[in-house]
């Protein structure tokens, strides 16, 4: 069935999602158990090098800014303001959708200027670790004055455990793809995560953060995970197109 769907052209995605899949529901087909399945672990290793899964390219800020202009001018204020915030802490799409107000840790600067800045707080210790098996994971907005005000209005008079935004998931995801056609940018098939990707590669090539800093931001474990998103190069080509 792998060379089947290797042959058909499917993602490389594919594999792995299948293999998970079956080990997930008999724990027999693990690694180490009796039926390990050495020849489909072996040709999903030489399906992903000689088929690599598909990228998840930057999303120019050039091209950021004209969809967040677009839908904030369309009355849809929330979702551009979820756009800005994602582009800003390299944010997942599903972190951003989960923030409460609880989430958002407003500045203190009775304390010191240490504390002038907002903060973004991701899966707390009384919640579910995030995707790397990590809580408490802290963002700092020491780069985004014009979201201050934005967080300190979505957070006022709310309950902590409140949800910062009105709209689901899927009804971001569809302005995204709506905006995206109106737009004329289907030809570099952005993905929202390109938001978390365009702001990490605007960084690194506007000099803004180093490499050490960027991996904190975007909480890899790995420089290989770093090497695979941070494509400056890939940017400058994305504005090309």
């Amino acid at each position: 069935y792998l060379d089947e769907l290797f042959f058909k052209g499917k993602s490389a995605n594919d594999g792995p999602k299948l293999i998970a899949g079956l080990k997930y529901s008999l724990p027999s087909l693990s690694r180490t158990g009796p039926a390990s399945f050495p020849r489909a672990f072996r040709g999903l290793t030489v399906w992903l090098g000689t088929a690599p899964t598909a990228e998840r390219l930057p999303l120019p800020s050039v091209c950021s800014a004209a969809m967040v202009v677009t839908i904030s001018y369309s009355g849809d204020l929330e979702t551009g303001h979820r756009w800005l915030l994602q582009l800003a802490t390299y944010m997942r799409p599903g972190e951003v959708d989960n923030l409460k107000a609880e989430s958002i840790v407003l500045p203190l600067r009775a304390a010191g200027l240490r504390y002038r800045h907002s903060v973004i707080l991701l899966h707390r210790h009384e919640d579910l670790p995030g995707k790397t098996g990590l809580r408490d994971e802290a963002i700092l907005l020491d780069q985004s004055p014009e979201l201050e005000g934005v967080l300190a209005a979505l957070t006022t008079g709310r309950p902590p455990t409140q949800r910062l935004w009105k709209a689901t998931g899927s009804v971001r995801h569809q302005a995204f793809v709506e905006t995206v056609e109106l737009l004329h940018l289907t030809a570099l098939k952005p993905t929202p995560h390109g938001l978390r990707h365009g702001g990490a590669s605007e960084d690194l090539l506007g000099r803004k953060r180093s490499l050490a800093e960027i991996k904190q931001r975007r909480r890899y474990a790995s420089d290989m995970s770093l090497k695979t998103y941070t494509k400056k190069t890939r940017l400058m080509s994305e504005i090309g197109k």
